[in-house]
């Protein structure tokens, strides 16, 4: 998108999406996920390859994001909440927690 013949696009340096993805599995131990995530952000540079997206489908794109979004928080609320005491519940569920001190 251009406006007034100013191109407002950010180049991000080689490796630098690739090298946050990395560091992100690696301290996350989802290394082998961060791994292939890097490979396909970092192989887009040299793939001739583009996703033609107008205005309509980028809003349509964000939108649907943020519904997901929505219903991913959900069961992040006071439901969420009552769920995680009575999973913690070590004899209700017939799982005992690791560490004492943790419950």
């Amino acid at each position: 998108m251009k406006t007034s013949g100013t191109d407002l696009r950010y180049i991000c340096p080689p490796g630098l999406l690739g090298t946050a993805l990395l560091f992100w599995g690696w301290q996350a131990h989802w290394l082998w996920l961060s791994l292939l995530l890097a490979a396909l952000v970092e192989a887009a540079r040299w793939s001739p390859w583009r996703l033609p997206l107008s205005d309509l489908h980028f809003i349509r794109i964000a939108d649907a994001t943020s519904v997901s979004m929505v219903i991913a928080g959900v069961g992040q609320g006071p439901l969420g909440e009552i769920a995680d005491e009575v999973a913690s519940m070590p004899g209700l569920v017939g799982i005992q927690p690791e560490d004492p001190n943790l419950s």
